[in-house]
């Protein structure tokens, strides 16, 4: 089985910490500073590549000296970059400012994402059966987007694939319009996994039992990332949640994107979502703990054999 990743793949260029924002016209130093292939779609494929997943990564480089950069991030992947393709646009790249207290901001430029269509993805698609497919990143690719998204999940059915959706923030908020969009998309996917804030704002729920009830309510199962918290889910409606484990916090930023491939590389091997999520917990707590950034191997993870493997 194959987790198939699309979404979007820029370049990263972090910055911080910050403590509060300077005033405009004004220039300020920080101390730490990072450059990397990043995106969810880079950020969930290293880390599946680490934990000895099979994956293709479904996405987009510009062609520029900012793609030949992003490219070489990605060389640890192997032949699952085979699927990454060069496009006559510039390269997307985000600047992420860390901040006091391991929250982050990000300032994007979306370049090549612009123009992302789906048409080798559901290719892929085709030409596979039984496959797990992550989508990532989805408010920053219109092309993954709604109406566009909707012949990728129509195949994917045919073709009895699973389909996982991380939506992230949308730029335009969450407006009465998102969560039509969204809605008209459920039906479609098995799991969505947004983040705490995400969740509350997308179903306008507090506590997070209604809120991954509605969810569930539209169609797939849900799974809330918790960050130092961990994660929770619903277990025949009732909250059920697994605990970060104890690690030191040095980067946070992609956090959410190694939990996703903690949870799918578990989904892989055939464990219930209870393992899932832990293995996505202790993969995302790993991953933020080093640096320079390095992702943990399925070893590493100390996740034991049962059903899923022999």
């Amino acid at each position: 089985m194959t987790v198939h990743v699309a979404g979007n793949l820029d370049l990263d260029i972090i910055l911080g910490p910050l403590d509060r924002w300077p005033p405009p016209g004004t220039e300020t130093i920080l101390p730490d500073t990072a450059l990397r292939a990043g995106g969810a779609a880079a950020n969930t494929a290293l880390a599946l590549h680490a934990l000895g997943t099979p994956l293709a990564l479904h996405a987009d480089v510009g062609s520029d000296a900012l793609g030949d950069v992003l490219l070489a991030g990605l060389d640890a992947l192997g032949e699952a970059a085979a699927t990454v393709r060069r496009v006559p646009w510039s390269t997307a790249y985000s600047v992420g400012v860390t901040h006091l207290g391991n929250e982050r901001t990000f300032l994007t430029s979306l370049g090549h994402l612009a123009h992302y269509d789906t048409a080798r993805l559901n290719d892929a698609l085709r030409g596979s059966e039984g496959d797990l497919l992550l989508v990532c990143g989805y408010f920053l690719v219109p092309g993954l987007r709604g109406s566009h998204l909707e012949p990728t999940l129509r195949i994917a059915a045919e073709r009895r694939h699973s389909v996982v959706l991380d939506t992230g923030w949308p730029s335009e908020g969450w407006t009465d319009a998102v969560r039509r969009e969204l809605r008209a998309l459920l039906p479609h996917v098995d799991l969505v996994l947004p983040n705490a804030t995400e969740l509350r704002r997308w179903t306008g729920l507090e506590r997070l039992e209604d809120a991954l009830a509605a969810l569930e309510a539209q169609g797939p199962r849900a799974v809330v990332k918790l960050g130092p918290e961990g994660a929770a889910w619903l277990d025949a409606g009732a909250l059920q949640r697994a605990p970060s484990p104890a690690e030191r916090v040095i980067d946070t930023i992609g956090a959410g994107d190694a939990f996703n491939a903690g949870l799918l590389a578990a989904l892989q091997r055939g464990y219930p979502l209870e393992t899932a999520v832990r293995a996505g917990t202790r993969t995302a707590a790993l991953a933020i703990a080093s640096d320079p950034r390095r992702y943990p191997s399925w070893a590493e993870l100390g996740i034991p054999v049962a059903g899923g493997e022999g």
